[in-house]
């Protein structure tokens, strides 16, 4: 399979026939570029996502991102980044990653999370 980038949902899709799997059909413009692997696309054309969420997203969708905002009350005025939770499926139903990226720092941490 192939995969290209999907700019209006912030991840790359897979070229084959929609409606099978997690498969998003073809791009409707054939200029498009297309990539050999969900890790390679999300890598290369959206560099600013964290690329195994991006990854998880494209693979089993189940990711949320949230923006943060410095429009906090100025409590944090540098406060400037996403926090990304992706539910995928690998370790069990109800346990995923979490991924927090601070813009001003430059800085993203990773880590598990599990859903009582």
């Amino acid at each position: 399979d192939m995969y290209y980038v999907d700019y209006a949902n912030e991840k790359c899709a897979k070229d084959c026939e929609e409606g099978t799997g997690s498969c998003a059909g073809s791009p409707e413009d054939f200029s498009i570029v297309l990539f050999d692997s969900a890790e390679s696309c999300c890598g290369t054309l959206l560099g600013w996502l964290d690329t195994a969420a991006c990854v998880a997203d494209t693979n089993n969708g189940g990711c949320l991102r949230a923006k943060m905002d410095p429009s906090n009350g100025n409590t944090y005025p540098d406060a400037d980044g996403y926090v990304t939770v992706c539910f995928a499926g690998e370790l069990s139903d109800t346990s995923g990653s979490m991924n927090v990226y601070v813009k001003s720092l430059n800085a993203s941490s990773t880590g598990g999370v599990h859903i009582h």
